[in-house]
């Protein structure tokens, strides 16, 4: 079962000292996990000449360099980089210059998807994970943020959404749910599920879009008993990428 990264992720499961869920997660099921050149750039080459960003960026690289992370196929850019960036920053616009949205990391994650065969990208970033999953609630948040001047642009809207068509998307909360259901937190003994619910909120301070809702859902969490959190209700199967990557196999 593959799994394209954003730079989000990594850096939000870097961060709170949680990256070796993805470890723990492919030892148990064969789960993989790529990363595109400009992830590998975000994520490890540009961060490590910043002091206070370079450890997160060490733990990352070694993920790398022990193969629970994969690189790409492709030293460049997956072929269809170009497109989602293209039409990713020209669906919205303020005072009729189009708004950037996307950056390298975001779009080439995207553009691997197919490439890959992933069941799910990993991102963390709410804007990314909204062009997928609701992109009228991604206007109305930026219209929020613009004071209702943004503008949209259909066509542009529409290529994009036959792009991004049939993916789905984890977040790190969704991550360490199923590696906690998995016995990730073992180590903790007696404050195994106490762990898991620091975790989430750690990973959210650490850049996670996940309300505080949510994650005071989460405490109602059992092992064993992961559910549906109400703000997810629209997508029943939220954690079905990452259930499915650790089925028992036959």
């Amino acid at each position: 079962m593959n799994f394209v990264c954003d730079s989000s992720t990594l850096i939000a499961l870097a961060e709170t000292g949680t990256l070796d869920a993805l470890a723990f997660l492919k030892q148990k099921a064969g789960a993989r996990f790529f990363v595109p050149p400009a992830v590998v750039f975000e994520t490890i080459q540009r961060p490590e000449e910043i002091a206070q960003y370079a450890f997160s960026a060490f733990k990352i690289e070694r993920a790398l360099q022990e193969g629970v992370l994969e690189r790409t196929p492709s030293k460049r850019a997956p072929p269809k980089t170009g497109q989602v960036l293209e039409h990713a920053n020209n669906v919205f616009s303020v005072n009729g210059r189009p708004l950037k949205i996307l950056h390298a990391g975001e779009a080439e994650a995207l553009a691997a998807y197919d490439e890959m065969q992933a069941r799910a990208i990993l991102v963390d970033e709410k804007t990314t994970r909204l062009f997928i999953e609701d992109s009228a609630l991604l206007r109305q948040s930026l219209e929020r943020e613009y004071r209702g001047k943004v503008k949209v642009n259909a066509d542009a809207s529409e290529r994009l959404q036959k792009l991004l068509k049939g993916m789905n998307c984890v977040r790190s909360t969704e991550v360490l749910a199923i590696a906690f259901e998995k016995g990730f937190f073992q180590a903790y003994a007696k404050n195994e599920e106490k762990a898991f619910h620091a975790a989430l909120f750690a990973v959210k301070k650490a850049g996670c879009s996940i309300t505080t809702h949510e994650l005071l859902e989460y405490q109602e969490v059992k092992k064993a008993t992961v559910e549906t959190t109400s703000g997810k209700a629209a997508n029943e199967n939220w954690l079905a990428p990452v259930r499915e990557a650790n089925a028992p196999k036959p």
